[in-house]
């Protein structure tokens, strides 16, 4: 993957940007967490490259993982909670290796979407475990509907689209923030 995930318009920059501030600013008030807001807006930024060039930038997601790790870390001594730090890495840690059997084992899934998984777990798993099952649950039936809806239009015998997997990600990211 290239360091530049693709030139975009200026509109498509301002929408990316807006979405992104809107789900940032609905995390942090819904959770109270300054990671929230690194998260989102990495995430939108990363969904907005996934969707326009099924690809994204690995310096955009290392930025945005040390901003959020950070973020965690400052939540955690803000709130004392270094055991939600501890079972956040451990709920990341075996997301990532449960995606990685699957990368390993199909087709279906690019070791990006491994990467851009686990990343997406990290604030909802602070919240709770069950918050990051609910962003993973949610992830999977908003992709897994965008790719019957895009097998559904196309006509008989061409093969199937690839799914961008990053604008579900920040739907489930969504969802999994405000139940958690």
């Amino acid at each position: 993957m290239n360091s530049l995930a693709g030139t975009h318009t200026l509109k498509a920059a301002g929408l990316a940007g807006c979405v992104g501030g809107c789900v940032a600013a609905l995390g942090f008030w819904h959770s109270g967490l300054i990671a929230a807001v690194p998260a989102a807006t990495g995430l939108t930024a990363l969904a907005a490259s996934d969707l326009t060039t099924h690809g994204f930038s690995l310096k955009t997601l290392r930025l945005a993982t040390a901003l959020v790790a950070t973020g965690l870390v400052v939540d955690t001594m803000r709130s004392s909670a270094w055991d939600r730090l501890v079972a956040t890495v451990a709920v990341a840690g075996l997301v990532a290796l449960a995606v990685l059997a699957l990368w390993l084992s199909t087709v279906g899934i690019a070791l990006g979407d491994v990467l851009l998984l686990t990343f997406a777990v990290l604030v909802p798993a602070w919240l709770s475990p069950w918050a990051a099952g609910v962003t993973i649950l949610v992830t999977l039936v908003v992709g897994g509907a965008v790719a019957v809806i895009q097998r559904h239009g196309r006509p008989v015998g061409r093969s199937p689209a690839t799914v961008a997997l990053g604008p579900a990600l920040l739907a489930g990211w969504a969802v999994g923030v405000m139940v958690g």
